[in-house]
Formats: C-alpha cells, sequence, structure tokens
C-alpha cells in the first residue's frame, strides 16, 4: 500500500543498523546450526537438545507477527546464500518466471504427503532414523549446500524463492501475518528498490508494493531507497 504522511508513526529506521544487527543474527543462527549439527553427527540426537516441535511452533508465531523472517534472519541455508554471490547473476537484468514459485508449494504438499504415509506405515523416532547413518547425512548435507549454492548462479537465493518447502510454510503464513512492508507517498518512482531485493520480491507494477509472501525483512530495500520511502509497521498502524 501506499502509506501518506501521517501514517508513517513515531521514530524513523536507521537501516544501516538494522541489517549489521540482521548479519550478526545470521551468524549466530549459523554457527548454533553447526554446532547442533556437529553434535548430532557425533552421535547424540538434534531431537535431544532441541524441543523441535516448539521451536516450529515458535517460528510459525513469529512468522505471524513479523512476517517470513525466519528466512530472512535466522535460516542457515539462507544465510550462505546470501553471502555467496555470484557477479554475473547480480548484474543480470532478467528473473526467472515469477510462476516457477509454485514449485516450493507442490515440493511441500509432496513432502507433507510422504512423511505422513512412511509415520503412518512405519513409525520410528528421531534415534533409530539416524541412528549409524552419520556420514551419509553429512554426505548428504555438503551435496546439498553445494548444490543450493551451485543454484545461486541462475538467480540469487534460486533455492529460497522456488524450491524451499519450508520456505513454502513461511510464505503462507506470511500471507496473513500482521507486520509488513508498506511505500510512503514520498516514493520517487526510482525502482533502486527492485534491483536490491534479492528475493524479486517488489513489484514496480502495483506501487512497488511487495508480496508479503516473498518479503524476507532482509531490510535492503530500505538502505538503498535514496527517498527514504519505505518502512514495516503493523496492520493496525494503516490509519
Amino acid at each position: 500500500m501506499i502509506a501518506t504522511q501521517d501514517q508513517l508513526g513515531p521514530g524513523r529506521y536507521e537501516p544501516h543498523k538494522v541489517r549489521r544487527i540482521r548479519q550478526i543474527v545470521q551468524f549466530v543462527f549459523l554457527a548454533l546450526f553447526i554446532f547442533l549439527l556437529v553434535k548430532a553427527l557425533g552421535g547424540r540426537v538434534i531431537g535431544s537438545f532441541i524441543p523441535v516441535l516448539s521451536m516450529s511452533i515458535a517460528a510459525l508465531v513469529l512468522t505471524l507477527l513479523l512476517g517470513r523472517v525466519f528466512c530472512g534472519w535466522a535460516c542457515p541455508v539462507g544465510t550462505l546464500l546470501d553471502w555467496v554471490r555470484f557477479k554475473r547473476v547480480k548484474e543480470r537484468k532478467k528473473q526467472p518466471p515469477k510462476q516457477l514459485r509454485i514449485i516450493k508449494y507442490v515440493l511441500l504438499l509432496v513432502l507433507v504427503a510422504v512423511l505422513s504415509v512412511w509415520l503412518l506405515l512405519s513409525p520410528m523416532d528421531l534415534k533409530e532414523v539416524f541412528h549409524g547413518r552419520n556420514m551419509l547425512v553429512a554426505v548428504s548435507i555438503v551435496i546439498f549446500t553445494i548444490a543450493a549454492i551451485a543454484l545461486n548462479m541462475i538467480a540469487d537465493l534460486f533455492f529460497c524463492r522456488y524450491l524451499c518447502p519450508l520456505g513454502g510454510v513461511f510464505a503462507l503464513v506470511s500471507r496473513i501475518s500482521l507486520r509488513f512492508r508498506y511505500v510512503r507517498v514520498q516514493c520517487n518512482k526510482c525502482a533502486v528498490c527492485v534491483g536490491s531485493c534479492r528475493m524479486n520480491a517488489i513489484d514496480p507494477r502495483h506501487q512497488f508494493e511487495s508480496d508479503p509472501a516473498e518479503c524476507t525483512a532482509c531490510i535492503d530495500c530500505l538502505t538503498v531507497c535514496p527517498s527514504s520511502s519505505i518502512g514495516f509497521h503493523f496492520r493496525w498502524q494503516r490509519n
């Protein structure tokens, strides 16, 4: 939406400071993930450290409140892909068609169906799944990481945009999140924000609004906006 001047609310964003905080948060979560992964591959099961269900619920609640922030601030895969960029991709103006985003929802449905059938027909706990397969798990993670980084040669965050089923879950919830990106009335239509968005979430044909399902609140668009016309606020702050 386009916000009028009296909808801006108190205070001002300091985008560069917020982006630095985001980078620190990304590093912390990546380090935590690596630590837990090493412990798990060393013979301890991830499920013994983390109440997985509680963490999942917390991530969904956070998404409902703030949008798809897990992907932009905490996901270890997203962090690696955010850090590994290819110059020719960065300079490329043509983006893959947005219709490809449906792939992550298809993969999500397939994953849910497979897991549901598997748990019904052959239920087993997490320890049984990983027991004796540490090397296989480690190799699989390495191959997956290399493949995800290689896809960055097609487009920035290609895996996050089009293939990540977990991202599909957060994208669905983000559509009804309470906090979202907005554009102020003084926007000069320079379109610099479009080029800064690695998720290709900003649509210049619709007043430079972003798709709430694709915006990961990375705030890169805020740091490059020459007229300080972009912000985030809650739905009840519209009027």
